[in-house]
């Protein structure tokens, strides 16, 4: 529970200058020329206007200067209403192109020139004066403003007749500034009164109309009052369709004001929807550099950016600011708003050395363009603050506030919502310094202005609210506080509907709110509420957008999960109910990202239409050239030129996807939901599921620096009867560690290069590791502290269970458990076969994947020169790992050998070796019963590797060629994980390079392979992703449509691992199941003196279903 330092409704409306504006309310007035008026002048006078209406700011600027020198140097040939126009348009020029202070006094003369031809109370002065208020408007300067708009008001009614359309224009401008104000109910009335008059003039289906029925919406959604504003903005929508026809820019507006309803409201895929067609539609009528284009894709960042769709919202902001700095200039307003929108996304991704000189800079610009009092001033300068909160920089950020709020309160007056939100914001800032008895009078003034200005029902109120509650909470005074949330629950419920985050998020506070008092019921029901809400908008925005985006998604989840968890462990240990609660949420969300992803890849394969197959191959041959262009560094390219194609490269794969989840959306739809009944029956006959889960324990009760607690483990079992066990197994930082030194130990298996060997025996071969040179007491050691901290709390939870299926969480997704070791000894992996899962809700799709029966396909013993009769001089005997920057790929005979073995097993398998063991002929593949690869594979980690200890079948890119994978690969872990395939060492197309990486993997269509065995080194590894399992070959796999994989963890043995694939297609052949075929054969090998040590047999696991192989013949 913590406070709401950025108010929900008004959240980091960057744009809001061109939110809801479909049309600028300045005018020129058309003067008469006299017969006699140089024709030179009217002209240049005429086509200035044209090119103003173009946006061809600056050519039209030097037109009108040269028509007023003109009328300057002969001041006895013009009218000086005339001469009023051109100012006017010079005004006009000045004022749209952000320079304020130039455009005042062309309209003051303007103004005094008309008097003096027309009178004081003509319309044209009217018109005059309405331009000059709408300057002072946008300048914050209200109180010249106000005066200026009345008595515009006052002329119109008098001679034009209080129902005339330029009234309405007059009294829309008007309304605007009040709403801007926050005098909403002073501002509705004219609205209402202004969209009379157009209807009366207009009727109801006409372009003024629709614009005065926008404006009026914009107040009712400021008030709260949602679903007037929504019937208000698509009556307003259909008629500008009907009117100006579906790609006018006036539509393109309709829709972004309509969508940025939806955004407030959460409705996140809809706004989506609209601002991209909202785009679509301005990009087929304007050129692409048009301000308003630039405008829309800043509201779109806007949306990404609350989303946590960090690096799509930086990609359009950029090109937002570089349109409006080309057309504007650098010190434009629109320049410093979008520059306000970066420095706020930089904020909230903790780059708040980058995002500072951004605020500075904009602040700059505003206060030479706006003035240092304007309101956007003061808004950005409340960034700022917050800037140097987060930065641990607390009286900077205090003192800032209080500027603000003392000038907010001089400039706005004391009842602005504005300044409600900077009281706020300051009470947060207390909050977080434990000062509760400065927060709370500042927390309740803002709660006071809201009620004010809103009203009692808005979902502001609901804010404040719920940040008054947190101080009673937080203090103890819980019989205050509950009153607060349910009143703040009612108001959120009525307004926003019943499930907007919002909502979520005061549920989340009532539960919390239960946690402290101990109030097992509160807690619980208002949970299970907000998670049901929370499942309900993750589904909708899983629908959609590509895997990046749906990472970002659950991300925004993280803090929701591990709290829910904590409830449980830590709140209420002994309760089932939370036990349920807490898996279940795990199962949710644990590997959703690569469940949302392979379920839309199985519906395109299962119903691929043409356009869809197109979309596939297309997707497929972008993920080839990025991975080509990615791995081959920039060669003779220059750096920025192949940072952009990759960049290029990169949304063009990233629009593909998106693409894909759209077309597979039915089938989403249709599917069923994760429950634990579901999990537990689709478990092995005396199976259990083994969940682990991290989590960090919440004391609501604590203070703000001590709530949340250091990264613990816990584990939940679920029994295939549906019974459920779980403990706390402890810190995150102890386990982990312990989990390091196992491996670690396992990896100094005392091979040739770490100079313990046996006499006479070859370096690298098993033999050179005998006693009494093993290292197994290092080994044993390391895994009994392990199995002690780790899997002795799980033991007694299993109740006898014969197969375990574990799911591991965090770092624990790179261990073998198999290689714990109890306290008589024992290694774990001879107590009951193991399979891993990256989470148990793996279980319900791999039981709706139809097996293949395709004959098995094997890859074995790549050409790597392919135009070369002998292997590539300098590669080891035995070894499968190679320094590319030495010797490039070098032949491992014990592939060949396996690949032969594994042949006489699988006597129907078609068998690519050396030529044809190629990448084109591996992404030609589809969906064979069994696929088996014996190649080197390689995993790059964010730092160059070099562990190769002896023999084994690993890979080490060296050279330029890794340096370029390390640096642009980083964002995307498929890129740096892959197999070696023929002609890798020639260098080949970007078809063809040899290189198969982990992206390209997920492209190939595996639907239905029963199972894939990649004997090469650390195919089983990849980037860690807390909560969402690994990424990297495994995944990709998962992907590409396979039931179940057998991967490695390091670097593999060539002889140790040909021999233990023979035995395991052995065993497979015998009809043993895929999990246990291997324990049987790893079991096997510990009892050989040459293979005793876990190095040989504890790297390959088993992923993914475990039953036996079926309708594949065995030899």
């Amino acid at each position: 529970m913590e406070p709401d330092s950025t108010p929900r409704a008004r959240r980091a409306n960057l744009l809001r200058l061109v939110t809801w504006a479909l049309l600028m309310f300045t005018a020129a007035p058309q003067p008469v020329w006299a017969q006699q008026s140089p024709a030179e002048t009217r002209q240049l006078y005429e086509r200035g206007r044209q090119l103003h209406k173009e946006g061809r700011y600056d050519e039209a600027q030097r037109l009108q200067e040269k028509a007023l020198a003109n009328m300057e140097a002969e001041p006895q040939t013009y009218r000086p209403q005339q001469v009023a126009a051109v100012l006017n348009e010079l005004a006009r020029l000045h004022h749209n192109q952000g320079r304020p202070n130039q455009a005042e006094p062309y309209y003051t003369r303007a103004i005094a020139l008309f008097e003096e031809a027309r009178g004081k109370n003509h319309p044209d002065v009217a018109t005059a004066l309405n331009n000059l208020a709408y300057l002072y408007r946008e300048q914050g300067r209200y109180p010249q403003a106000e005066p200026l708009f009345k008595r515009a008001l006052a002329i119109q009614e008098q001679l034009l007749g209080p129902s005339h359309p330029s009234t309405a224009i007059t009294l829309n401008n008007l309304a605007m500034m009040y709403r801007e104000q926050g005098h909403f109910n002073t501002a509705e009335p004219l609205f209402k009164r202004a969209l009379a008059i157009q209807q009366q003039a207009f009727g109801a289906a006409h372009p003024a109309t629709a614009t005065t029925q926008a404006n009026l919406a914009g107040v009712y959604s400021d008030q709260g009052l949602y679903h007037e504003a929504e019937e208000l903005l698509k009556g307003a929508l259909t008629t500008l369709e009907q009117t100006l026809g579906p790609q006018h820019p006036q539509v393109s507006a309709a829709l972004n004001n309509l969508a940025a309803l939806y955004k407030t409201q959460g409705r996140y895929p809809d706004a989506e929807r609209l601002f991209k067609q909202a785009l679509k539609t301005l990009s087929e009528r304007v050129d692409p550099k048009h301000p308003l284009i630039a405008a829309n894709s800043g509201n779109l960042a806007e949306l990404y950016q609350i989303q946590g769709r960090y690096r799509d919202a930086e990609i359009l902001y950029q090109r937002t600011l570089s349109t409006f700095e080309e057309v504007f200039g650098p010190n434009h307003p629109q320049v410093a708003i979008t520059l306000g929108g970066v420095a706020n996304l930089y904020q909230v991704q903790g780059r708040y050395s980058d995002a500072l000189p951004l605020y500075l800079r904009a602040l700059s610009i505003f206060e030479k363009t706006l003035g240092s009092q304007h309101p956007q001033v003061l808004l950005t300068a409340s960034s700022l603050a917050e800037l140097y909160r987060v930065q641990g920089n607390p009286n900077q950020a205090e003192a800032l506030y209080k500027q603000i709020a003392q000038l907010q309160e001089g400039v706005l007056g004391p009842d602005h919502p504005e300044l409600a939100d900077t009281l706020s914001n300051l009470g947060a800032l207390y909050w977080t310094q434990e000062r509760y008895r400065e927060a709370e009078p500042l927390y309740q003034r803002a709660l006071a202005i809201r009620k004010h200005t809103f009203g009692p029902d808005h979902p502001l109120l609901s804010s404040s609210l719920n940040n008054i509650a947190t101080l009673h909470q937080v203090q103890g005074r819980y019989d205050k506080a509950r009153p607060l949330l349910e009143r703040a629950l009612t108001i959120d419920e009525a307004t926003l509907g019943p499930n907007p985050p919002d909502v979520a998020n005061t549920r989340s506070n009532l539960a919390m709110l239960g946690l402290a008092q101990g109030d097992r019921d509160l807690t619980l029901r208002h949970q299970q509420r907000a998670l049901a809400i929370e499942e309900t908008n993750l589904a909708l925005n899983l629908a959609v957008g590509s895997e990046r985006q749906k990472r970002a998604t659950m991300n925004l989840l993280a803090a929701s999960t591990r709290a829910t968890v904590s409830m449980h462990l830590s709140g209420f240990p002994d309760d089932e109910a939370f036990a349920r609660l807490a898996l279940e949420t795990a199962l949710h969300r644990k590997g959703r990202v690569l469940d949302a992803v392979a379920d839309e890849l199985a519906a395109l394969r299962r119903q691929l239409t043409p356009d869809q197959r197109d979309l596939l191959a297309q997707l497929a041959q972008a993920r080839t050239e990025l991975a080509t262009l990615t791995l081959a560094g920039p060669a003779s390219l220059p750096p920025k030129r192949h940072r952009d194609l990759v960049q290029t490269l990169r949304a063009r794969t990233e629009a593909l996807e998106r693409s894909l989840s759209q077309a597979s959306q039915l089938y989403q739809r249709q599917h069923k939901p994760v429950t634990l009944q579901a999990v537990a029956q689709a478990l092995p006959d005396g199976g259990a599921l083994v969940e682990l889960v991290l989590y960090t324990p919440f004391n609501p009760s604590a203070s703000a620096a001590e709530r949340w607690g250091a990264h613990r483990f816990g584990v939940y079992v679920l029994h295939h009867d549906g019974t459920l066990r779980w403990t706390d197994l402890g810190l995150q930082k102890e386990i982990e560690a312990q989990a390091a030194a196992l491996r670690a130990a396992i990896l100094r298996c005392p091979l040739g290069e770490r100079g313990f060997v046996v006499p006479d025996r070859p370096t690298g071969s098993p033999e050179a590791c005998a006693q009494p040179q093993w290292n197994l007491p290092e080994v044993v050691k390391a895994g009994q502290a392990l199995h002690r901290t780790l899997w002795e709390p799980v033991e007694p939870l299993l109740d006898g269970a014969r197969h375990v299926i574990l799911a591991p969480d965090a770092a624990l997704n790179t261990l073998p458990f198999e290689a714990l070791v109890n306290r008589e000894g024992r290694f774990l992996i001879e107590e009951r076969p193991l399979t891993y899962v990256t989470s148990g809700r793996d279980l319900l799709r791999l039981q709706a994947i139809e097996a293949s029966t395709a004959p098995p396909v094997i890859v074995a013993n790549p050409d790597y020169d392919m135009s070369r009769a002998a292997p590539t001089a300098g590669a080891p005997a035995g070894r499968r790992s190679v320094d590319m920057s030495l010797t490039g790929w070098g032949a491992l005979p014990g592939t060949a050998l396996e690949g032969r073995q594994v042949a006489h097993a699988l006597p129907d398998a078609t068998l690519q070796t050396q030529r044809q063991a190629t990448e084109a002929a591996f992404k030609a593949t589809r969906g064979p019963g069994v696929l088996h690869v014996a190649t080197p594979g390689f995993f790059l980690t964010d730092q160059p590797q070099d562990e190769g200890n002896g023999a084994n079948r690993g890979v080490k890119l060296s050279g330029e060629s890794a340096r370029s994978a390390l640096t642009l690969a980083g964002e995307n872990p498929l890129l740096r994980s892959g197999l070696v395939l023929a002609g890798v060492n020639q260098s080949g197309d970007g078809d063809d390079d040899g290189i198969l990486t982990a992206l390209e993997l997920a492209s190939v269509d595996l639907w239905g392979t029963q199972l894939v065995v990649f004997s090469a080194c650390e195919t089983g590894l990849g980037d860690v992703k807390a909560g969402q399992g690994i990424y990297g070959l495994r995944r990709s796999l998962v992907l590409a449509g396979a039931q179940s994989q057998v991967m490695s963890l390091w670097k593999v043995h060539d002889t140790a691992t040909q021999i233990l694939m023979a035995r395991y297609y052995r065993q497979l052949a015998r009809g043993e199941g895929r999990s246990e075929g291997l324990r049987t054969v790893r079991m096997e090998m510990m009892g050989e003196e040459a293979f005793r040590h876990p190095y040989f047999w504890a790297s390959f696991v088993p992923v993914g279903l475990w039953t036996p192989v079926e309708g594949v013949t065995f030899n």
